[in-house]
C-alpha cells in the first residue's frame, strides 16, 4: 500500500506536467470552455492530420525503416483519438448551448415585459441590437457561473 502511495506523487506529478504543456491538451482545455466550443470541428480535422501522420510512421516501417516509428504511430493515433472525440464533443455541444443561450433571453424578455407591465409602463419595443446586447449579458453571466465553478 505504501509503493502505491508513493507511485501516486511521481504520476500526478507527470499528469500535471502533461496537462499544462503538451499542445493537445492546451488545445482541449480551451475548446471544452464556452467561448471555445465553435472550434470544434476545426479540432476534429485536426485530429484527421494527426491520424495521417501515424499511418506515415506505420509506412516507414513497412519500409524497412526502425519499429520505434510504432511508438509514433501510437501517440499520433492516441492524440488524433483525443482531438476527434473532443471536436465531436464540441461540435454536439455548441448547438445545446447556444438552444439554452436563447431560452434564458426569451426568459429575461419575458421578465421585463412583466415587470414593465406590473409598473404600469409601456411594453417595451425589442428591436434586433436590444435583443443581441441582452444576448451577450447573458452570455456573460452564464461565463461569470463557468469561472466560479473553476
Amino acid at each position: 500500500m505504501f509503493l502505491i502511495l508513493l507511485a501516486m506523487r511521481p504520476a500526478g506529478a507527470v499528469y500535471r506536467w502533461c496537462q499544462r504543456w503538451l499542445p493537445s491538451n492546451i488545445l482541449v482545455r480551451r475548446v471544452c470552455t464556452r467561448r471555445g466550443l465553435r472550434w470544434g470541428v476545426p479540432l476534429a480535422l485536426l485530429g484527421l492530420v494527426y491520424f495521417t501522420a501515424g499511418v506515415g510512421c506505420v509506412g516507414a516501417v513497412q519500409l524497412g525503416g526502425s519499429p520505434w516509428w510504432y511508438v509514433g504511430t501510437v501517440v499520433f493515433w492516441w492524440t488524433a483519438l483525443k482531438l476527434v472525440g473532443h471536436g465531436l464533443y464540441a461540435a454536439v455541444m455548441l448547438p445545446i448551448v447556444r438552444a439554452q443561450e436563447s431560452l434564458a433571453v426569451g426568459r429575461a424578455i419575458r421578465a421585463e415585459n412583466r415587470l414593465a407591465q406590473a409598473e404600469g409602463s409601456a411594453r417595451q419595443i425589442w428591436t434586433r441590437a436590444r435583443r443581441r446586447q441582452l444576448v451577450y449579458e447573458v452570455r456573460d453571466e452564464v461565463l461569470a457561473e463557468d469561472r466560479a465553478f473553476v
